[in-house]
């Protein structure tokens, strides 16, 4: 077990001190908030029940209480007694507001997840992938550093020296760039993080024909499942998958999370192109039927290098060209929707992807460029101060891209673009 408490930062401290006697509240039920859950646990906080106003969040979800912002707000907050903390980062400034606007004082009676936790960890197990989806830059142009997977050894080390720097970690997720099943050791990276109390999430493609058992009983906290389509749609946008490889390993997911009684949350990432609505509408009646959390979110051009090219008007690969006509939002209209939120901070300096020879990328919505070599050595905070500090950052946030994938996260354009 990895002992974090000789390493408490002072703000840590304070942040025991204030939240030790209170009801929490977690703003936020996904798997962000699962994490913050896991560190109020292990330190002897107490954790009530979820906010969340998502319809895709049920009632009482992760076998705890989930409340409306309405519901919450008139029948369970106490003056004094109840804290929240937002744990979504995405929509961290409209929920301040809410809070704001209900009379709660930041700092007093909610946080915002920065206040009490540096930065979200992406852990690239491997920077192989098996696929090259038709939207994804680092598919179509595999362009990476050398081809490596991480050691245990070396994610063991790793692990550590995150909860030493950022004692409130509570999830780190592992994958990034590339299919992180692709790492034969991927199963032991999961105990490690369950172990130490840690939640941990893996994004798949699960279009692999090896045997996924024992990485399923390592029961990792969540499994996403990218998908765009049904049948040979599917095999169209997620170029190079197999359907039928997709589907039973679905199948076998299910029989495995049933017959060991697996606390794994299962979700269906339905990346929704023109056209697609209907196989959504087939994946929702699938998910009804084992038990998996369908969740869509429209397609995009996946790198901001990409998307700077195409608004442009520079050369780009054709399986690029083929997505643009495909997408339901074209790049100039999300780009267009983004500048709306132009204002808004960047969330992507809290946002830290390791890749698997240690590097650490310059930021996550660009497929190239690092800030620093190996992560073992430069604290956290210096590479967010090369970030902040840096020309690439200030031109990003000048021309609105710091937004970019807001818009595709926004949930309601889902309906009003069926």
């Amino acid at each position: 077990m990895i002992n974090n408490q000789n390493h408490d930062t002072i703000k840590f401290s304070e942040a025991f001190q204030q939240l030790k006697d209170k009801n929490i509240y977690l703003w936020g039920a996904r798997n962000a908030g699962l994490g913050i859950k896991k560190v109020l646990v292990r330190n002897n906080l107490k954790f009530v029940g979820y906010i969340d106003s998502s319809p895709l969040v049920n009632e009482d979800i992760y076998h705890e209480r989930c409340y409306t912002p309405d519901v919450f707000f008139n029948s369970q907050y106490e003056k004094h007694k109840s804290f929240i903390i937002i744990t979504t980062r995405s929509f961290g400034p409209e929920i301040t507001q809410i809070c704001k606007n209900a009379g709660l004082i930041e700092g007093e009676d909610f946080y915002n997840l920065s206040t009490i936790q540096k930065f979200e960890y992406l852990i690239q197990p491997t920077n192989y992938c098996n696929l090259s989806c038709i939207s994804c830059s680092f598919g179509i142009t595999k362009s990476l550093r050398k081809p490596c997977n991480m050691s245990v050894k070396t994610f063991g080390q790793l692990l550590k020296k995150i909860l030493a720097e950022d004692p409130f970690v509570g999830t780190i997720d592992l994958f990034g760039l590339g299919e992180p099943l692709l790492n034969p050791d991927i199963d032991k990276f999961i105990r490690i993080c369950n172990e130490n109390n840690i939640g941990c999430g893996i994004s798949t493609n699960l279009a692999i024909s090896g045997d996924i058992t024992k990485t399923i009983l390592a029961e990792p906290t969540w499994i996403r499942i990218s998908v765009s389509g049904w049948g040979d749609n599917y095999e169209i946008t997620h170029q190079g998958g197999k359907w039928t490889t997709l589907y039973s390993n679905l199948l076998k997911l299910k029989e495995l999370k049933d017959k060991h009684q697996l606390s794994t949350t299962i979700e269906i990432f339905f990346l929704l192109y023109k056209n697609r609505i209907q196989d959504y509408y087939k994946f929702r009646i699938l998910c009804e039927k084992l038990n998996f959390v369908c969740r869509p979110i429209h397609a995009n051009i996946l790198s901001l290098e990409m998307v700077d090219n195409i608004l442009r008007g520079k050369e780009v690969p054709n399986e690029i060209k083929t997505a643009q006509q495909m997408i339901v939002n074209s790049v100039e209209k999300t780009h267009e929707l983004a500048l709306e939120s132009k204002s808004f901070p960047c969330e992507y300096y809290s946002i830290m992807r390791i890749s698997s020879d240690l590097s650490v990328a310059f930021c996550n919505c660009y497929s190239e460029g690092i800030v620093a070599e190996n992560f073992m050595k430069i604290s956290a905070s210096e590479i967010e101060s090369i970030r902040r500090k840096s020309i690439k950052c200030k031109k990003c946030m000048e021309r609105g891209y710091h937004r970019y994938y807001q818009t595709v996260f926004d949930e309601p354009l889902i309906d009003h673009n069926e």
